[in-house]
């Protein structure tokens, strides 16, 4: 990366907020934590721009924020004065009576200010804050980000590796961070009546390197904490799961139960959402990672009580019996396609566990057990810049 663009990321910041204060660290009256969330960048993300240990992109990528920035607030300034122009209008209106024409043209130029300043801002928005967005949604979604996910301004102790530590942690010091579901799974269950289905819909994770674990496995062990929300769907013609849906000689479900999308379909209902949370254990080696997953406890929400009692669905059952005996499915290792962890990129890489389930001795009456792939896809990383780590020849 060039000097220059540290230097001229600086200039811009100082032109934009005000004089960079380096004791309080403050650029004006605004403070690094209220800057890094404008931008849209993480805390970690912010401090490696402002000691110039960024990437050139990250350099590029935050001037030109900042710039739009500037023409967003500007377009509001002479959004403000188009207002200003307007009341002056009414108040001559009110004393003097003038012709429609000059109520109009006013409100034209007023419409057509919010409009341009609309679309604007909304494209800044979409093609900035992606990363923002992913934060924001998961202080709603996961019971533990009050303490994972505050930004560096706040009176927090964050559970992941400080800074000073990071290089000590390989390969793991990578996989720290937020991951999240890659793609919905479906999988019958057998209960009184036919046609129910169990539907993963997301899993937000939070994986941190294992600061205690034996020195021959440091740096190898990462433990998570998983929020899962699955739902529970109905067949309104209560279809039993047959060679329709499963090929019970190759023992896979055949693709028209895999493209069947049941919110799409109007035979199939919705009648509940099942909350849960997870603790994982994550090991990691050149060519492999496994995962071992223990329930810390789940609810459920009915959505349609009279299709729950049509279908005579014990809830209580169904989450302690049913799907509690999922939890003993048998899942492969996962293939490391990362054995350097600095090959991992935020929002393309993927971690996918091939598994099987049976639940105790009913599979529904085809035999053998229901293949399913539960993925991972890396979201945001605590550290993002290189780590120094490689993959052993």
């Amino acid at each position: 990366m060039e000097v220059n663009l540290h230097q001229e990321f600086i200039s811009t910041l100082s032109a934009y907020y005000g004089v960079w204060h380096k004791v309080t660290s403050k650029f004006g009256t605004h403070s690094f934590g209220e800057i890094s969330d404008e931008l849209c960048v993480s805390a970690s993300q912010f401090s490696k721009l402002i000691a110039g240990t960024a990437t050139e992109g990250m350099y590029i990528r935050s001037i030109r924020n900042l710039q739009q920035l500037k023409h967003y607030h500007e377009l509001e300034l002479e959004n403000q004065k188009i207002k200003l122009q307007l009341d002056h209008s009414d108040q001559m209106i009110a004393s003097n009576k003038r012709s429609p024409l000059f109520i109009i043209l006013p409100i034209v130029a007023l419409t057509l200010g919010c409009i341009i300043i609309f679309f604007i801002f909304n494209n800044f928005l979409s093609q900035n804050t992606s990363s923002a967005q992913n934060e924001a949604s998961s202080l709603f979604k996961h019971p533990l980000s009050i303490f994972f996910d505050q930004n560096f301004n706040s009176d927090f102790v964050s559970p992941y590796l400080y800074e000073n530590e990071i290089h000590e942690y390989c390969p793991c010091n990578a996989y720290e961070g937020t991951w999240r579901l890659e793609s919905d799974y479906k999988i019958p269950l057998p209960v009184k009546k036919s046609g129910v289905y169990y539907v993963a819909k997301s899993s937000d994770i939070r994986l941190k390197c294992l600061r205690t674990a034996p020195k021959a496995e440091k740096g190898k062990l990462l433990i998570g904490f998983e929020n899962m929300v699955h739902e529970i769907w109905v067949d309104r013609n209560k279809n039993a799961f047959d060679k329709e849906y499963f090929d019970a000689s190759t023992k896979e479900f055949t693709k028209g139960f895999i493209d069947l999308k049941f919110a799409e379909n109007e035979r199939f209902s919705k009648v509940a959402v099942i909350h849960s949370f997870f603790f994982d254990q994550i090991r990691i080696s050149n060519d492999s990672i496994y995962r071992k997953g223990e329930p810390c406890g789940r609810y459920v929400e009915i959505t349609n009580q009279e299709l729950a009692n049509e279908y005579e669905l014990d809830f209580k059952n169904l989450l302690k019996n049913i799907i509690g005996n999922m939890t003993f499915t048998d899942c492969d290792a996962a293939f490391n396609p990362y054995c350097n962890p600095n090959d991992l990129i935020e929002n393309e890489s993927v971690i996918s566990f091939d598994c099987r389930y049976t639940i105790k001795t009913e599979n529904l009456g085809i035999g053998g057990a229901y293949p399913y792939t539960k993925g991972f896809r890396l979201i945001k990383q605590n550290y993002s810049d290189r780590v120094l780590c490689s993959c052993p020849k």
